[in-house]
């Protein structure tokens, strides 16, 4: 009896907990290529960061010009998220504690995001200085576009009207 009630209990919190990770994660899609669109927000990301320390001006290259090289087909306009952007990808879910990256420093960044470590260069920019997002205490900060220490480079893109369409039609 005991057995039976333990595997019951089990297996209804298997069901919860899967139903929740699946609703989580059914807000973005993975396009099977190294990104993934979100329908919520219109913009297709890369599924990683560029895996090390980058400057402001390196990380604004990369989104544009090296990370969309790596794509079996190349659709264009790939830049630097801005601010607001950037922080569409935090994770608003309380009970989640975000996973630790590479680097060591624990980011609460949507799990569909890889990323290396926690400060992400946003398009933002003013003089000598740019905005990147710090995935660890969910703030953006200013600071010096050479700075590279920590800092990685995201690339998005806004998604066409017809790749919209084909998006609310799955």
């Amino acid at each position: 009896m005991q057995r039976s009630l333990a595997a019951l209990v089990i297996g209804i919190t298997l069901i919860v907990l899967s139903t929740g990770l699946a609703l989580a994660e059914h807000r973005f899609i993975d396009n099977e290529n190294g990104t993934f669109s979100d329908p919520k927000t219109g913009l297709m990301w890369s599924l990683r960061d560029n895996q090390g320390d980058i400057t402001w001006l390196d990380a604004r290259q990369w989104a544009r010009f090296t990370f969309p090289s790596t794509l079996p087909r190349d659709q264009g306009n790939w830049r630097l998220p801005t601010s607001d952007e950037l922080s569409s990808l935090e994770s608003d879910n309380t009970t989640y504690e975000g996973y630790e990256s590479d680097c060591g420093i624990t980011v609460r960044i949507e799990r569909a995001v890889e990323l290396t470590c926690a400060f992400v260069w946003t398009a933002d920019e003013s003089g000598i200085q740019a905005r990147y997002f710090n995935f660890q205490q969910g703030v953006q900060v200013l600071d010096r576009k050479t700075k590279s220490r920590g800092h990685r480079a995201l690339a998005v893109r806004t998604l066409s009207d017809e790749e919209r369409s084909a998006l609310q039609q799955q």
